[in-house]
């Protein structure tokens, strides 16, 4: 009977041995993607256009040759200059940047110079200290692997019934990571910062409430942002590598403007999220009040200089 015993404790040991591996060696598919540290410089930028005397004359906004004019500000890994005193908890602050201003102040020319759209008359825009400028933006999205800026000004269109939720995201990852399970991977770690649940990632995007259309958009542009550090992706047999990545630059222009606060308090839930998890965010908006509670910065801009950086 104690021999008997034995052999059974024997063997429940190695089967317990056996499932503590199995669990060890398991790495969930959003924990395979691994968030690097990333930083936003925005260097003296300024911005002019050609006024001409009909603009002037009949513009509804007043009209003027510097859009910008030395704009200097950084964002990412770094700390909030008012909280200095508070380490552990701002180290991860200074990600999430509220952009406010009258209409005409520069906010939306700032956005198109730092997603790339336009190339500033002076000044640069550094990416972990590598300039946009005179680098094409493919050269600093595919060669050097940095997140390329989305800018989102409208809500997705939520009225494909032909792909899920998940399929959906899955097919806005970047073109250039053609790695079915690194697609997969990036997809659900978004989702899951973005508290998309599993039963709206397997429905279809028209059943989405409306925070979670929008909840649905940013994740599309977090993966469409985002670019591997290395060559290769995850291969088949090698379910547990960690691949790095760069988190996303993601630039609002009055994306929840025209929404209720309780909409906007639930976007913002889901953007501070990312900016946790080292996301850069720059929400150009007339409702600041909306994301206060969310945002650690906010920069306002008046005649297209920097007034106040609080």
């Amino acid at each position: 009977m104690l021999y008997t015993m034995n052999i059974i404790g024997t063997r429940i040991l190695r089967v317990s041995f056996l499932i503590h591996s199995v669990q060890s060696y398991y790495v969930p598919a959003d924990q395979r993607i691994k968030l690097l540290p990333l930083t936003l410089k925005c260097n003296g930028i300024t911005q002019s256009y050609p006024v001409t005397l009909t603009s002037q004359l009949f513009s509804s906004v007043p009209k003027r040759q510097y859009a910008l004019q030395d704009i200097n500000f950084s964002l990412g890994k770094s700390y909030h200059p008012h909280h200095d005193d508070d380490e552990e908890k701002t180290r991860m602050r200074n990600h999430f940047c509220l952009l406010v201003g009258r209409s005409a102040s520069g906010k939306s020319s700032l956005l198109r110079i730092i997603s790339g759209q336009e190339k500033p008359a002076s000044g640069s825009v550094l990416l972990n200290d590598i300039s946009l400028y005179p680098l094409s933006k493919d050269v600093v999205g595919d060669s050097l692997k940095l997140p390329t800026p989305i800018i989102i000004d409208s809500k997705p269109d939520c009225f494909d019934d032909k792909h899920t939720v998940l399929q959906r995201i899955k097919n806005s990852v970047n073109e250039s990571i053609d790695d079915a399970q690194v697609r997969h991977c990036l997809a659900l770690k978004f989702s899951k910062i973005l508290n998309l649940s599993e039963t709206q990632l397997a429905g279809y995007s028209s059943s989405l409430s409306p925070s979670g259309q929008y909840l649905f958009g940013l994740a599309c542009a977090s993966v469409a942002s985002c670019h591997l550090t290395i060559a290769q992706g995850l291969e088949s047999s090698s379910n547990n590598e960690v691949v790095n990545v760069y988190p996303p630059i993601i630039l609002l222009d009055e994306l929840l403007d025209r929404e209720t606060s309780i909409v906007a308090g639930k976007v913002g839930e889901g953007l501070a999220n990312l900016a946790e998890n080292g996301a850069i965010i720059i929400c150009a908006t007339h409702r600041h009040q909306y994301l206060l509670d969310y945002a650690d910065r906010m920069l306002t801009l008046s005649g297209g200089t920097l007034l106040k950086d609080e």
